[in-house]
């Protein structure tokens, strides 16, 4: 929202000047900054919420489902006689794929998106999940 600040009065990082001029002097970087405590104060935290315990759970789950098809396919391999260095490295891609390391940042993304288009519609997306 736009506000009129008086001389000798404070800015904060990102304000953008409408109109006149303005000398600045930074007086905190980092965590001595507003945004700064807060992110430290977040990192600090160590909460885990229902959305991060659904997203290890999923990841859990892979990752067995990922070890179990690779006992599965190697057991089936010996027993047809397969190349071992073939069917090795097969399991490695296989393993490779059932990682969870990026099903979390995709999952964020897609709730974000979809909180967006929600705001987009009107929706309160606080009501939706109960806030």
């Amino acid at each position: 929202m736009p506000v009129t600040v008086k001389p000798g009065g404070a800015v904060f990082s990102g304000s953008i000047l409408r109109q006149g001029e303005i000398d600045g002097m930074v007086y905190a970087t980092g965590t001595n900054t507003y945004f700064g405590k807060t992110a430290q104060l977040v990192q600090e935290a160590h909460t885990v919420s229902h959305f991060q315990r659904a997203v290890l759970k999923i990841g859990d789950y892979l990752i067995v489902l990922a070890v179990a098809l690779v006992a599965v396919i190697l057991v089936v391999a010996l027993i047809r006689g397969d190349k071992v260095l073939t069917t090795l490295e097969f399991c490695l891609v296989l393993l490779v794929a059932g990682d969870s390391g990026g099903h979390a940042t995709v999952l964020s993304v897609t709730m974000a998106v979809g909180a967006r288009l929600l705001a987009k519609k009107g929706s309160d997306c606080n009501a939706l999940v109960g806030n």
